[in-house]
């Protein structure tokens, strides 16, 4: 409850905690970091130096620490995740694609993040903890969308690029962090969204590219692309398997896409739209077809005037911030 209200304060949406058991050590703990590994320049030539993508590692100390070519957390006490959301303007991600208004809103997440990571360090060491954060803006020790779907702030969705959440839909950045602070796990969620994708192709519809399936039913096993195995996803899921690759062709060439998050079914404010996703969604289909529509009906999808933002009053950082609350007179 107290790390919750801190998250919160500090600038994160909804908060959820996993613990760090041998699960999840060989599962979804990354044997390397990205950092500058993630270059091109290592497509012919990989892996990259040690130096550039260093290894995690657990071992018997006190406290973890970074050294040339690892980085150390301590094997001998239980560490705890906890994941959370950072928000991002939904009318700016309408103006996709092609779009640096909402090119804008994808980054203010590294920007917004930055500032609560900072915070969020110094008040657990504050209580005599740990906190590891993320070794650079873009990259933690293990993918945020797993822990928070894990931990019940999100569901998967069609395009396994994202994840969504009931309270913020798909425009949010999702972050975890490590620390040794005894924390009560939560459990994951089914609000129906999940459910909901696969009777919805919205997103694949939007795609400029078509890289993002068309098929109703997920599945386990990695289609090839373009003829090759797809090295671009980690199999083990059953899911949407998107085509990555013409994906960020695109999104690279044209400097931004963010079509598929714009145009999803639950890209919506606050509206009456939330009520029916929560108490519909996740016992029963028979509204499907209508929130399919609703988009239209409240005003929402894709703006063919992007320069019509300029002109609109928004809250502050763009989105609200009230979405999760029910005291103190907010969101009522």
């Amino acid at each position: 409850r107290m790390l919750r209200s801190a998250v919160i304060f500090y600038g994160g949406g909804q908060v959820g905690f996993g613990v760090i058991d041998q699960k999840i050590k060989d599962k979804l703990v990354f044997t390397n970091h990205k950092g500058a590994a993630n270059s091109i320049g290592f497509v012919e030539n990989f892996p990259p130096p040690p130096a550039l993508g260093k290894s995690y590692l657990f071992e018997d100390v006190e406290q973890g620490y970074e050294g040339a070519t690892t980085f150390v957390l301590p094997s001998n006490k239980q560490l705890y995740e906890f994941c959370f959301t950072v928000p991002m303007s939904k009318d700016m991600f309408r103006t996709a694609n092609e779009s640096q208004i909402m090119y804008s809103a994808n980054l203010s997440r590294y920007r917004l993040f930055g500032n609560i990571q900072n915070c969020i360090q110094e008040f657990i060491r504050s209580l005599g903890y740990t906190c590891y954060g993320y070794a650079s803006p873009f990259s933690g020790m293990m993918p945020a969308i797993a822990s928070a779907q894990l931990t019940g702030i999100t569901e998967g969705n069609r395009n396994n690029g994202f994840c969504t959440s009931p309270e913020y839909g798909p425009i949010l950045g999702v972050f975890s962090l490590v620390t040794d602070m005894p924390l009560e796990p939560t459990n994951p969620i089914d609000a129906g969204i999940w459910r909901f994708c696969q009777t919805c192709t919205k997103c694949a519809d939007a795609c400029p590219v078509n890289a993002i399936p068309k098929d109703h039913e997920p599945s386990w096993e990695l289609p090839t692309v373009y003829g090759k195995p797809d090295i671009t996803h980690s199999p083990g899921r059953k899911q949407y398997w998107t085509n990555a690759l013409d994906c960020w062709l695109f999104l690279t060439e044209y400097n931004g896409c963010g079509a598929c998050m714009a145009t999803c079914t639950f890209n919506t404010n606050n509206a009456p739209i939330h009520e029916l996703v929560r108490t519909t969604l996740a016992t029963t289909p028979l509204l499907n077809s209508f929130l399919w529509q609703a988009d239209k009906f409240f005003g929402y999808g894709l703006t063919e005037d992007k320069e019509a933002w300029w002109d609109l009053s928004m809250p502050v950082y763009g989105f609200d911030s009230a979405a999760t609350s029910s005291q103190g007179g907010y969101n009522k």
